[in-house]
C-alpha cells in the first residue's frame, strides 16, 4: 500500500508549523512527505483545489492530508495501514484527528459503528482518503463554488465521499491532535465549544501501536 502525504500551509504559519513538522518527522512517515504552501497572493478555494489536485496525482493508493496545527500519532501510517475499516465497502474517508463531540450520538455517529451518518463532516485536520475517491472531492468543491458558498475545506472531502454513495469513518484512538496555534485567519470559538469540538483530548494517543493478528498455520 503506497501512500502519499501532504502538509497544507500557509506563510502566516512558518514558525508556528515547525512542530507539526518534528511531530511528522517523528512518526513513520519520515521526511517522506510533501509541503503544500498557500501562495499569499492566491484564494482558499483555489488554493485546496492544487491541494486536492496533488493528492489526485500522486499515483498513491492513499492520501493523507495533514493541517500544519497537529501532532500525530508515531505509528501513523502503520496504524493507517493496518485499520480493518478500509475493508468495509462503506469507507470514503479515515478521519485520523477526531473531536471529542464527533463521537457522541448527538453529533450523529452511527449508532455501534464509527463513522458519520451525514454528509457533512468538520474538523478535516488529518484525513486520509483512497486517491480514486479524490476526483468526487474536486466536483464537490466546484458545485460549493457555482452554488456561492463560504469556502469550508472540511465539506468539499466529507461530502464528496458522501455522494459516492461512502461514508467519514472515525479511526480510535485518534491519531493526530490540534496544537491549538493561534489561528491564521483570526477565527475565535466559545471555550466549551472549542474543547469538545476542536480537540481529541483523551481520544489521542501518541504512542499508540496497532498489534497484528496472524492466524495460525494449522498445515501439518
Amino acid at each position: 500500500m503506497k501512500i502519499a502525504v501532504f502538509l497544507q500551509t500557509c506563510p502566516q504559519r512558518r514558525t508556528d508549523r515547525l512542530p507539526t513538522i518534528a511531530s511528522i518527522e517523528q512518526s513513520d512517515i519520515g521526511t517522506d512527505f510533501t509541503v503544500l504552501e498557500h501562495p499569499e497572493e492566491q484564494d482558499l478555494r483555489t488554493f485546496f483545489r492544487h491541494v486536492l489536485e496533488a493528492m489526485a496525482d500522486s499515483g498513491a493508493d492513499y492520501a493523507l492530508r495533514l493541517e500544519d496545527d497537529v501532532v500525530v500519532n508515531r505509528h501513523i501510517l502503520h496504524n493507517f495501514s493496518n485499520w480493518s475499516a478500509l475493508d468495509d465497502p462503506l469507507f470514503g474517508a479515515g478521519w485520523l484527528f477526531v473531536p471529542q463531540a464527533a463521537l457522541s450520538s448527538q453529533c450523529r455517529t452511527s449508532c455501534g459503528v464509527k463513522y458519520r451518518s451525514v454528509a457533512e463532516m468538520w474538523a478535516a485536520l488529518a484525513v486520509a482518503i483512497p486517491v480514486k475517491y479524490v476526483p468526487a472531492c474536486l466536483n464537490e468543491l466546484a458545485r460549493s463554488e457555482a452554488r456561492s458558498e463560504k469556502m469550508t475545506q472540511d465539506f468539499p472531502l466529507s461530502r464528496g465521499v458522501w455522494h459516492m454513495g461512502k461514508r467519514c469513518f472515525f479511526h480510535e484512538p485518534s491519531l493526530a491532535e490540534n496544537r491549538d496555534p493561534p489561528t491564521a485567519f483570526g477565527t475565535k470559538y466559545p471555550p466549551r465549544t472549542k474543547k469538545q469540538h476542536l480537540f481529541a483530548g483523551s481520544t489521542f494517543s501518541a504512542d499508540w501501536k496497532r498489534l497484528l493478528t496472524t492466524t495460525p498455520d494449522l498445515t501439518p
